[in-house]
């Protein structure tokens, strides 16, 4: 019989830890035991206070439910009973997709909340040991973060979601509501730092109804959001006169004959700074033909403002 111990390659634990050296380590260990339970499937529930939107494509690319590849769930037991998935959730649809018999179950991980816990203590309990499991994945979105930590109070989120509320739109749920959804939200950020919440809502006011109802789409990106935001700093700055109003007239009357790919392409990296650029040389081009009313906007004053040839712009 073959004596597999003895193989080469296998460590104990004790040989690794030593082979690490000194490192800072506390001795003992926190949180609760946790308890080992197979779970049936339709027992199951799932929290959208904290929980990531449903990926349809890693769906689509498991294709089938592969029990070995399923590594156990974990899960919370509230004190009324409820099972909710705190990290998991796609094993445990492709499970429910699969059509498994009703009692077909799933090994879970068991957190069990105190008696006494309120709804409200379940619920940010849960989100602060999402996260935690979560901080150090690679695919952990930093829409994920901010929504588990809404639902903890975490001042950070708060301040996230607050800002998206207040320019008027939505990443994944996170934000207003009633607003269009924002692709690209990372550039939202960006243009709320770059140029401020008021620009960038004037960004959002005047590109929904363009991308809606000439464009065709029920989301903004959010390259154009930051590149239009840039402009309307610059209008700021133009004060009252030809170049104000002749580039304010460009963007009721010409902006949109222009598609979204053309304002898009080759945008890259600094896309508000190259799409509020390509704004400008469109609208000087129209002026310098006598096509539309206005004064040429000269490189000074986009210097100036925040919008000089990239090798200027701080």
């Amino acid at each position: 019989m073959t004596n597999y111990i003895e193989d080469p390659k296998l460590r104990s634990l004790s040989e690794i830890a030593a082979s690490l050296g000194k490192i800072k380590f506390s001795k003992g260990c926190v949180g609760k035991q946790l308890r080992i339970a197979e779970i049936r499937v339709s027992q199951l529930k799932v929290s959208s206070d904290y929980q990531r939107y449903i990926s349809t494509a890693t769906l689509k690319k498991a294709k089938q439910f592969n029990r070995e590849l399923c590594q156990p769930l974990f899960v919370a037991l509230r004190p009324d009973g409820t099972y909710v998935i705190v990290d998991g959730q796609h094993k445990a649809i492709m499970a429910y997709l699969a059509e498994l018999e009703d009692e077909f179950t799933l090994t879970c991980l068991v957190y069990e909340h105190e008696q006494d816990a309120t709804l409200a203590d379940c619920i940010a309990k849960e989100a602060k040991i999402f996260e935690d499991l979560n901080t150090t994945r690679k695919n952990t979105s930093t829409l994920d973060k901010v929504r588990a930590g809404l639902s903890y109070g975490d001042e950070d989120a708060i301040s996230f979601e607050n800002n998206f509320i207040a320019v008027g739109v939505k990443a994944e749920g996170i934000g207003y509501k009633n607003g269009p959804e924002v692709y690209g939200f990372a550039k939202v950020v960006e243009s709320i730092n770059r140029w401020k919440i008021s620009n960038t809502k004037q960004s959002v006011d005047f590109l929904y109804p363009i991308y809606k109802n000439q464009w065709g789409c029920d989301y903004i990106d959010g390259s154009m959001i930051g590149g239009l935001s840039g402009i309307f700093n610059l209008i700021d700055a133009l004060g009252n006169g030809k170049k104000a109003d002749g580039l304010n007239g460009y963007l009721k009357n010409n902006f949109a004959n222009v598609s979204k790919s053309k304002w898009t392409e080759n945008t890259r990296g600094n896309s508000d700074v190259l799409i509020a650029r390509k704004i400008v040389k469109k609208y000087n081009d129209l002026v310098e033909q006598n096509m539309i009313e206005g004064s040429v906007i000269g490189e000074d004053m986009l210097s100036n403002n925040k919008l000089g040839k990239l090798d200027e712009v701080s």
